[in-house]
């Protein structure tokens, strides 16, 4: 069965020339019933007027009578141009410049009869998106019928129509029948349990406003952040709260000596009108070496090199923190080491002390023996031949120690406060 269509959709192109010949026939058929009943139906008697159609489109020519009944010919005469088959009553009217249908008219609007005008709708607006009813017809739509659709929503918004972001202005921007739906402008919003205008970073949402997500509106599921936060709170537009529970701590907060991170920036008690200088003191002998900032000195402190316990000194200078008894004010020795942490070494330091220390005595003749009349107080060798030895009592002779052999010759050779014949020892004696 050949598709039919209402008059104001009827085809055009391959499906028009698929549904003309059937109307021909239709228009055809009504010429041969007519005949019929005059009772022409072979040579000789009454022959109804007929007329030629050259063209074969099923109407004929009024001009051109077919008077033999033999002669093909149709009955109806209302063909207005019978050399071109696509012209007949009842033919679609087409923009043209011609008339297709023999009503009169070219390309006229006609009711009944569908143009291959598309559609235009009023576009006020200019986005490309009309409304309204359409209008079609031949030649020039009227002024702003320049839209092939009607789908805006608002033909007096530019910015408004299908396809169009959507923002957060309680319009519905993309014409999806829902206002601010997932709008490209949205905020971020942080669920603020402890009331001071931060929220933590972990309880974002995403809307137009703090009240849509308040009242839940839009479709945003926030049930799962009041059943995990609790029930008081509301969203705020600021997030980064690191601790969502006391009002004291938010960004921006006035960071306080109190071990906790006040204003949420990472750092602890870092303030520097808050700090006090203080020092490592590794050794325990209460002088620091490293120093550090801290709000409170003189406290043990956890070392963050060893992560162990560490005493936090107010004192410093310490210039070796790992030994005990080396310090500022301790006593310096001779040992190679800067014990008091005065910069000076041993003999270069003048505070050096030589308690318990012996002194170094001259030893002019080299026999191993020195001038107890010669002390140097000093932590290296003051000559080759000094020696620590205060026994020589005459060191000009090396003859002459508390090694040598008393002799005939007036003189202590032993040093034991003894000559020639009172000393015992006394060798070749006596000597009188």
């Amino acid at each position: 069965m050949p598709a039919s269509f209402p008059p104001r959709h009827r085809p055009m192109g391959p499906a028009a020339a698929a549904w003309l010949p059937h109307r021909q026939l239709a228009w055809g058929l009504v010429g041969a019933l007519a005949l019929a009943v005059s009772g022409c139906g072979g040579s000789g008697g009454d022959c109804p007027d007929r007329y030629a159609d050259r063209d074969g489109d099923g109407f004929g020519d009024r001009s051109v009578r077919v008077e033999d009944c033999d002669e093909k010919g149709v009955l109806n005469a209302s063909d207005c141009d019978d050399g071109n088959p696509e012209v007949f009553p009842g033919q679609v009217e087409q923009c043209n410049d011609r008339d297709d249908d023999c009503n009169g008219l070219a390309d006229d609007v006609d009711p009944e009869e569908l143009t291959v005008q598309q559609p235009r709708f009023l576009d006020a607006d200019a986005d490309g998106y009309g409304s309204g009813n359409p209008w079609s017809g031949c030649g020039q739509p009227p002024p702003l019928y320049t839209a092939t659709n009607g789908l805006d929503c608002d033909d007096g918004a530019p910015q408004q129509h299908p396809g169009a972001e959507e923002r957060c202005n309680d319009r519905d921007d993309d014409c999806n029948g829902v206002a601010d739906d997932n709008p490209v402008d949205q905020l971020a919003f942080y669920f603020d349990r402890d009331g001071d205008g931060y929220g933590a970073s972990g309880s974002v949402a995403f809307a137009c406003s703090s009240e849509q997500l308040d009242a839940n509106e839009q479709g945003y599921d926030t049930n799962y952040y009041y059943q995990y936060y609790g029930l008081d709170g509301t969203w705020v537009p600021q997030g980064g709260d690191c601790s969502d529970t006391n009002q004291a701590v938010h960004p921006g907060a006035v960071e306080s000596c109190n071990g906790v991170d006040d204003d949420c920036d990472g750092a602890i008690d870092e303030e520097p009108d808050l700090l006090r200088l203080g020092w490592y003191d590794r050794d325990g002998d209460g002088f620091g070496g490293e120093p550090v900032e801290l709000c409170v000195v003189d406290v043990f402190v956890t070392d963050p090199d060893s992560n162990q316990a560490v005493f936090v000194s107010s004192v410093g200078n310490d210039c070796d923190d790992d030994n005990l008894d080396v310090l500022p004010g301790a006593v310096e020795l001779c040992n190679g080491v800067d014990d008091d942490c005065d910069g000076a070494i041993d003999d270069q330091d003048v505070s050096r002390s030589t308690f318990g220390q012996d002194p170094w005595h001259l030893d002019r003749d080299g026999d191993g023996f020195g001038d107890p009349a010669t002390a140097v107080w000093q932590c290296t060798r003051p000559t080759p031949t000094a020696t620590t030895d205060r026994s020589d009592c005459n060191d000009d002779d090396d003859q002459v120690s508390p090694d040598g052999s008393e002799v005939c010759n007036q003189l202590d050779d032993d040093c034991d406060g003894h000559v020639d014949d009172l000393d015992d020892s006394l060798v070749g004696g006596p000597c009188l």
